[in-house]
């Protein structure tokens, strides 16, 4: 920074000296030659008039005593003409127009400079790229102790706690080491100072998405919240979309996985991690292909029930909306095993649902291959799909599938003990 400022105060001298240097030779020489030029141009005077008195006295126009009063008279004249206090007033007035402009040249100069330098220069962008030398420098004396590093690198931005890149870093280093939830504060703090730079924070709340992806394992509520603000102000923002495809993987939605990531390699082809995506869409569309061949087959000879879920009222208060929503049928002889499952949000309740062989968990465990079932709603407080002290289920059994067919409303309206 001291270079920067230096360099500055170098080409402001080199400006003034372009400008001021011809404008003291000007002042130098009107201030040496002034007066001979006024002494020079009053004698010519003289000796003009001088030659026409002596003229006149010759041709009688006027007497000797008048041609001496005359000569004594001209005299004078010159005499005063040559004292100092004698130059003319424009001869003043230029001087001093160029004296105010030097005073202007070198008081403005630096002046102009600075303010168009606030105006339309980034000093605080230099900033923060010498700030990032200097750290970069500080995080290489740690050597490879992660712990030295977050601590120069916390220290550094207790020094300058606005700069951007340097939450950026400490965000990205957290998330490497899986501290996912110190994470999820530095590109927060991340965010805050991009917004009020007037930049788009996009990117930054997409990050947070993905650090509380990976620090709860699932779309929750945070999730959701945080990449609604990123693709708010970005809807192709890189992050978001991929946290939005591995939820849909994982909940075997898998052409809208392989759309969802097929968007981030097409918006970035040089992406780093962009033959990694390509392999992900790949296998996601075959999936996907598998997947749709199977449903007519399965859809075809087997059997059906048609649900209503909703969430009781009582019950309403204990969940969130990001949590997830089980619902499956399963034999009503005792047997765990679910014969059909589908997989919700509580945001989405109250959901009309269709149970049916295409969602069988295997071959040999199909809807259709049982007479009686009961069918669960289940909110998973963990997202686990085994049930677990806290959550919230509803339970509607036994049902003959071969006479049931008007759709079954299923209240979750218990918690499990």
């Amino acid at each position: 920074m001291t270079v920067f400022w230096l360099a500055i105060v170098l080409l402001a001298v080199l400006a003034i000296a372009i400008i001021a240097f011809p404008l003291l030779s000007i002042l130098k020489s009107g201030s040496q030659g002034a007066g001979a030029r006024c002494d020079t141009a009053n004698v010519a005077l003289f000796e003009d008039r001088l030659t026409e008195l002596r003229a006149e006295l010759q041709a009688g126009l006027i007497s000797d005593a008048e041609f001496h009063d005359l000569h004594i008279e001209l005299e004078k004249s010159l005499l005063n003409d040559a004292e100092p206090g004698a130059q003319s007033m424009a001869y003043r007035s230029s001087r001093l127009r160029q004296i105010l402009i030097l005073v202007l040249v070198v008081v403005g100069v630096p002046a102009a400079a600075l303010l168009m330098y606030h105006q339309f220069g980034d000093y605080k962008g230099l900033r923060q790229v010498e700030w990032m030398k200097e750290t970069r420098l500080q995080l290489a004396l740690a050597g490879n102790d992660p712990e030295e590093i977050l601590r120069r690198l916390r220290d550094r931005l207790l020094e300058q706690p606005e700069n951007i890149e340097g939450w950026a870093l400490l965000g990205r280093s957290l998330m490497t080491m899986q501290r996912y939830v110190e994470a999820e504060e530095a590109f927060r703090r991340l965010a805050e100072l991009l917004t009020a730079e007037g930049e788009n924070p996009a990117g930054a709340h997409g990050l947070r998405a993905q650090a509380l992806f990976f620090k709860e394992g699932r779309l929750s509520a945070p999730v959701r919240a945080a990449l609604e603000q990123a693709l708010k102000t970005d809807p192709n923002e890189g992050s978001s979309l991929s946290i939005l495809g591995v939820a849909a993987f994982q909940e075997q939605r898998y052409a809208e996985a392989a759309k969802f990531w097929r968007r981030i390699v097409e918006l970035n082809p040089n992406d780093p991690n962009a033959a990694a995506i390509r392999n992900g869409v790949a296998r996601a569309e075959q999936l996907a292909a598998e997947q749709e061949a199977q449903q007519p087959a399965q859809a075809a000879g087997g059997a059906s029930l048609q649900l209503q879920v909703s969430l009781g009222e009582s019950l309403s208060a204990k969940a969130e909306p990001g949590d997830t929503v089980f619902i499956l049928a399963r034999p009503a002889d005792g047997t765990r095993m679910p014969l059909a499952v589908v997989r919700k949000t509580v945001s989405e309740l109250p959901v009309s649902v269709t149970l049916d062989d295409s969602m069988a968990m295997g071959p040999m465990a199909k809807l259709s291959s049982a007479e009686t079932v009961e069918v669960v709603a289940r909110v998973s407080k963990s997202g686990s799909p085994q049930p677990q002290p806290g959550d919230l289920q509803g339970v509607v059994g036994p049902i003959e599938l071969r006479t049931q067919s008007e759709p079954l409303d299923l209240v979750i309206d218990q918690q499990v003990q």
